[in-house]
């Protein structure tokens, strides 16, 4: 089963600066129009994506279904995160489906508003993630968990942001889910 697109428009570049930030090849990036013209399966396991009709597709599996956000061009869905000493804390996240290769990002603003790290929290430094904005400087520490849905990840790393501008400096967001995180599912949009 293949589908042909016609009278559309596709923009091409080199991805050789971002295969050398993500440390991998990308095959190319996918943009929210294909995501607003079809239901979108991705499927990390079998390297599959997968485009239906919306008009005519019908859901028929076991998965579970998921709040989903469209603001500004990106989705969104609730997940809560448990820090030891300082209890479950929900926010809104940007899926981030492609780039980031880590299970969770906060924002500066989400960090400093719930007082993250935590005094107690054991935490390292690290400089070496970009991303298609630049450098970026991040605190790594454990959660005890972090929950989408009815999905539980047990003592995860997660990312703190101490970014003073730029994506991740952002008040409008939480934080975003990476693929460590994705990979683990078949997801559909």
């Amino acid at each position: 089963d293949h589908k042909t697109f016609t009278n559309q428009r596709a923009a091409v570049i080199n991805l050789r600066e971002v295969e050398e930030q993500f440390g991998r090849s990308i095959d190319g990036l996918i943009g929210i129009d294909l995501f607003l013209k079809h239901v979108v399966e991705i499927d990390y396991a079998a390297h599959l994506l997968k485009l239906y009709d919306p008009q005519s597709y019908i859901y028929s599996g076991k998965g579970q279904s998921v709040p989903l956000a469209l603001r500004d061009a990106h989705f969104f869905v609730p997940a809560t995160i448990d820090i030891p000493q300082r209890g479950e804390i929900t926010g809104q996240f940007l899926v981030d489906t492609g780039g980031c290769m880590m299970t969770a990002i906060l924002t500066t603003d989400f960090a400093r508003r719930h007082t993250l790290p935590v005094p107690a929290q054991k935490t390292i430094s690290d400089q070496s993630v970009s991303g298609l904005g630049g450098q970026t400087r991040l605190l790594v520490g454990r959660a005890a968990s972090f929950r989408v849905g009815r999905a539980v990840f047990s003592a995860p790393l997660i990312y703190m942001s101490q970014d003073k501008g730029g994506a991740l400096a952002s008040s409008d967001y939480d934080g975003l889910i990476g693929t460590e995180i994705l990979k683990r599912f078949k997801l559909i949009f």
